[in-house]
C-alpha cells in the first residue's frame, strides 16, 4: 500500500484528493486481480470513473512525457496526447478482468460498453473530424439498437451499473433530440427517427423526436444532413 502511494506522488496531480482518488482505484483493482472468488467489478467501474474525471483535470496542466508516465501507471486507463487532453477507460481491459474475476452482468456490462465505445475516447453516435468535432451518425442504426440494448441490460440487471445503464439511455435521447450535424442523409436520418419512435414509443423523448419528425417533413428543420464539421 505505501508503494502505491509514493508513486503517486509522483504523478503531478492538481489536488492531495486527486491522489486519494488514484490510490482507491489501484487497490480496488488489486482486490479484484486477487480475489479467489468471482466478484462484482461496479465497485472498481465507479473507481475507475472517478479517476478518469480526475485526470481529465489533471492532463490539461501535463506535458506529453508526464502523460505518457500517467498512462503507464494506470492499467484500465487510456489517456489523451497534450494537444487533446482527456482520460477515458479501456472497455477491452475491464472486459478480459470481468471474464476472469467478475460476473455475469459485468461481462454483459462490459461488452456492450466496448460495442458502444470502440475507440475509447469516441463512440459510435459521433463520426469524428478532427480531435474535437464530429458528426452524429443518425441514419445509421445504431441508434435504435443501442438504445435497446441498454434497455435490456437495465431490465435483466437492475441492480447493476443502473446509473451508468440510465445515463447511456439518456445521452442517446439527448443526441437524438438535440444533434444539429448529421453524417447521413436526410431520407436515412429521418427513417431512423421514424423507427425508433415506433420501436419505443414509451421513451421520455417521444415528444421531442415527433417534433423533430415534422419539422424535417416540413423543410424548417436546424439539422444539416451529410455535415462534414471542420
Amino acid at each position: 500500500m505505501k508503494i502505491i502511494f509514493l508513486f503517486l506522488l509522483l504523478i503531478p496531480f492538481n489536488a492531495a484528493g486527486e491522489i486519494f482518488t488514484a490510490h482507491g482505484y489501484l487497490l480496488e483493482l488489486k482486490k479484484v486481480e486477487t480475489a479467489k472468488k468471482k466478484r462484482s467489478l461496479g465497485p472498481l467501474y465507479l473507481r475507475a470513473q472517478e479517476l478518469c474525471d480526475e485526470l481529465s483535470e489533471s492532463a490539461r496542466d501535463m506535458d506529453e512525457k508526464e502523460l505518457q508516465s500517467a498512462a503507464l501507471r494506470f492499467k484500465g486507463i487510456d489517456i489523451g496526447s497534450a494537444e487533446a487532453p482527456g482520460a477515458w477507460i479501456k472497455p477491452g481491459f475491464f472486459l478480459a478482468l470481468a471474464a476472469k474475476k467478475g460476473k455475469k452482468a459485468d461481462l454483459e456490462f462490459f461488452a456492450l460498453l466496448g460495442d458502444e465505445q470502440p475507440a475509447g475516447n469516441w463512440d459510435i453516435y459521433t463520426a469524428s473530424h478532427t480531435d474535437y468535432s464530429g458528426c452524429d451518425t443518425l441514419g445509421s442504426g445504431v441508434f435504435v439498437k443501442f438504445y435497446g440494448r441498454w434497455r435490456a441490460f437495465n431490465e435483466k440487471y437492475p441492480e447493476n451499473y443502473a446509473d451508468a445503464a440510465e445515463e447511456a439511455l439518456q445521452k442517446l435521447e439527448d443526441i437524438l433530440k438535440q444533434t444539429v450535424c448529421v453524417c447521413a442523409g436526410e431520407r436515412e436520418a429521418l427513417r431512423e427517427l421514424q423507427v425508433f419512435l415506433e420501436t419505443f414509443p414509451d421513451t421520455p423523448a417521444a415528444e421531442d423526436l415527433q417534433e423533430r419528425i415534422d419539422k424535417i417533413k416540413k423543410k424548417t428543420t436546424n439539422i444539416k444532413f451529410e455535415c462534414k464539421p471542420s
